[in-house]
């Protein structure tokens, strides 16, 4: 998808250039060319999954816009910037966000300290795009997601018309400013460069599209904001004698002329640009040569035995079962994969797994629903545990509830469909629908127990 490259700065001179370029020019960029970004704010928070108290890395913060709506989300915000007067901009407008002046690739932060790490148009300010991606990942969380966007080039006519104006004029490119930077440089395919690019870093399930939108402006405010406002088109035009830059601005009015918008003295340019969405492996699950506690049938640890051969022989070992219930209560119920080692392609309202050799309950149910639906940060409550036996079968089971408010994104080697249904709407499906038939019991028996009415061994 990359053909050579067409930038001949490096990184280290493109940072270079970044960190420069960038002072003096937040209050403009703030009042200006952040009314541009803010289109795309909400779908980078929904891709990344934020809700009420994710916690969430927004990283190259600016003025502070999507660290603010994630804050409206009840999120809990940490963001950062490498420049400090964006971040003192940053920090007055989100005074409920944790600021920090801080430049990737080297954050402050420890490994796994974010749910979500959300990026606007800050990955194409990069020299080197993967090692800052290395290092999101590093303070990702298993299961974590990340979102960045970036702009989609000639297609955004918004920025675009600035240096086919400049180029109309014929100023040479400055050996002090690079012509462009240099990431996705040479793409033929930015969409899918983006994609790979997130996927090469080690991201799972990465995906790539185009966000469009209409930018409605006045024009000579548009012109104000970009030129005062941005590093790399600002410095060059600002740069230039009275005349030239009265050239440029008179091609720059020519190219805009003809989106002008229904409103007297506004235009309606054509924006467009690529969000980017994928998220950190979770920690690898159990396998079939995982060792497992051997247990008697008061639960005492009597041996040990790989999970495969537990299965085979009918060894009793221990179990979680961690229902899942979102924010307006609803319980999430899936159907497993083909692949599954015991009721494949069967519904359960259930997540939750076996529990390795030396492990507590209580840290197999936190491992298994963080795993399985996606999350990180659960509290799986304990409710109550029964010994689960059948021809094929036998295990303790360790019955937990926990609260999943914040997205999901369930394990696609576990989870082959899955819902939130209420209590009624599952009920009703109880028919209808094969159940594995241990989280049946358990379903059964969380009921009863609820009410205070004796379960059956």
């Amino acid at each position: 998808m990359m053909s050579a490259m067409t930038t001949t700065w490096d990184a280290a001179d493109f940072d270079a250039f970044e960190r420069s370029g960038w002072k003096g020019r937040g209050e403009a960029y703030a009042s200006g060319f952040a009314r541009l970004t803010a289109h795309t704010v909400e779908p980078l928070l929904d891709a990344a999954g934020v809700t009420a108290a994710s916690a969430v890395l927004d990283v190259g913060t600016g003025p502070g816009v999507v660290a603010a709506a994630a804050l409206a989300r009840g999120a809990q915000v940490t963001a950062v910037d490498a420049s400090p007067e964006m971040a003192a901009l940053a920090a007055a407008a989100c005074p409920g966000a944790a600021v920090h002046t801080a430049i990737l690739p080297e954050l402050p932060f420890p490994d796994h300290s974010f749910d979500a790490v959300v990026g606007n148009f800050v990955i194409n300010h990069l020299g080197d795009a993967q090692a800052g991606l290395a290092e999101l990942q590093r303070v990702l969380r298993p299961g974590g997601r990340i979102a960045l966007t970036c702009w989609e080039r000639e297609a955004m006519r918004a920025t675009a018309v600035f240096g086919e104006a400049v180029t109309a004029v014929g100023i040479p490119q400055p050996d002090d400013l690079p012509s462009s930077g240099p990431f996705l440089a040479g793409s033929d395919d930015r969409t899918a460069s983006f994609r790979e690019l997130l996927a090469d870093a080690g991201f799972t399930g990465a995906q790539a599209r185009r966000e469009s939108w209409t930018h409605r402006v006045d024009p000579d405010a548009w012109w104000s904001a970009v030129v005062s406002g941005t590093p790399l088109t600002g410095s060059l035009i600002a740069r230039q004698p009275e005349a030239v830059t009265a050239e440029i601005k008179r091609h720059y009015d020519a190219l805009v002329a003809p989106y002008a918008g229904e409103a007297t003295g506004t235009v309606a340019l054509p924006a467009v640009a690529l969000l980017a969405t994928g998220r950190k492996e979770p920690r690898h699950p159990l396998s079939t040569d995982e060792v497992l506690d051997i247990v008697d049938a008061e639960d005492n640890v009597i041996g040990q035995a790989t999970r495969g051969e537990a299965t085979a022989r009918r060894l009793r070992h221990r179990c979680v079962f961690i229902l899942a219930r979102d924010a307006d209560d609803r319980i999430f119920v899936h159907r497993r994969t083909p692949e599954k080692l015991v009721f494949p392609s069967m519904h359960d309202m259930f997540v939750g797994g076996v529990v390795g050799a030396g492990e507590g309950y209580d840290e197999a149910a936190k491992r298994e629903a963080e795993e399985e639906l996606g999350v990180s940060g659960l509290s799986p409550v304990p409710l109550f545990r029964f010994l689960y036996e059948s021809p094929e079968h036998t295990w303790w089971s360790a019955v937990y509830e926990a609260g999943a408010t914040t997205a999901v994104a369930p394990q696609v080697e576990e989870v082959a469909w899955h819902a939130f249904l209420t209590e009624a709407e599952l009920a009703d499906r109880l028919t209808e629908w094969e159940w594995v038939p241990d989280g049946l019991d358990a379903w059964h028996r969380l009921n009863a127990w609820r009410t205070g009415r004796p379960t059956a061994d």
